[in-house]
């Protein structure tokens, strides 16, 4: 039951990502979920143990999304 209660907190949690972005909506599923995927793992990691994410991961998490803005830009 803790396990369903989880899943369903997370499709909610999904759900209300692609909800908020009309840019999100207009993506392929697959570059969709990538993009939710590095915005939640951003998320994940500035809150993870209550410390504060380093320049460098956001600057690695900075550059991936700027790799996948330019192949969403290209399709």
């Amino acid at each position: 039951d803790g396990e369903e209660t989880l899943l369903q907190s997370a499709v909610d949690l999904i759900n209300e990502k692609i909800n908020k972005s009309d840019d999100l909506k207009k993506l392929q599923v697959s570059n969709m979920f990538m993009i939710i995927a590095l915005t939640l793992a951003s998320e994940i990691l500035g809150y993870k143990d209550k410390i504060i994410v380093s320049e460098d991961e956001l600057d690695q998490i900075y550059n991936e999304l700027d790799k996948l803005k330019n192949i969403i830009d290209d399709e």
